[in-house]
């Protein structure tokens, strides 16, 4: 039920935006790893509905959003505070148990003092999967809704969301932090 609940409200919050979807090439069959830049908040809603059922990681606080907070807890989302081993673990989990995981590497809306994490990459490491890069730009009006406790979600509600899907990325033999390099070189090329 909460995944149905989840899935129409992605289409709710999502829907006066024009979407401009581009596949670079198809994405392949068995457990992968998304991983994207992150201009705003509802930018997992999008994915949501894109993807075959993954698993979100989130911010902690979202957790704590009225209706939007319990609805996710319920499909599984991963929250990410300051227990990064545990989410990480969650995430392994995830994947070994045949789920998709969409991971934003700079763990916060992107910016110019955002630091890509390894965990991606290291995933990506542990499990042999790929990783799928994606780059989003919004085009249009920000929104500033507050969600309680001082926080607010960076909406951009209508314009235009382009979402590109890049070619699939794994890592043998590579390092953790020179692969994050490289899926957030990547990143950034899509988003343009």
């Amino acid at each position: 039920m909460n995944l149905l609940l989840f899935r129409i409200l992605c289409r709710l919050v999502t829907a006066g935006s024009r979407k401009h979807v581009v596949y670079t090439c198809p994405i392949p069959t068995g457990q992968k790893i998304f991983a994207s830049n992150h201009p705003s908040n509802i930018d997992p809603a999008y994915f949501y509905h894109l993807m075959d059922d993954p698993v979100l990681m989130i911010m902690n606080w979202g957790m704590d959003i009225p209706i939007i907070g319990p609805i996710m807890r319920g499909c599984g989302f991963i929250p990410v505070g300051k227990d990064r081993h545990a989410a990480y673990s969650a995430a392994l989990n995830a994947l070994l148990s045949g789920r998709n995981v969409y991971i934003c590497p700079e763990g916060k809306l992107s910016g110019p003092d955002a630091k890509a994490q390894t965990g991606a990459a290291r995933l990506a490491i542990q499990t042999g999967f790929p990783i799928i890069p994606v780059g989003v730009r919004h085009e249009g009006r920000v929104y500033s809704i507050p969600v309680g406790n001082g926080r607010f979600i960076k909406y951009m509600p209508f314009g235009e969301t382009h979402i590109k899907f890049g070619n699939r990325m794994y890592v043998y033999g590579k390092g953790a932090h020179f692969m994050t390099k490289q899926l957030m070189g990547g990143i950034a090329r899509l988003s343009e």
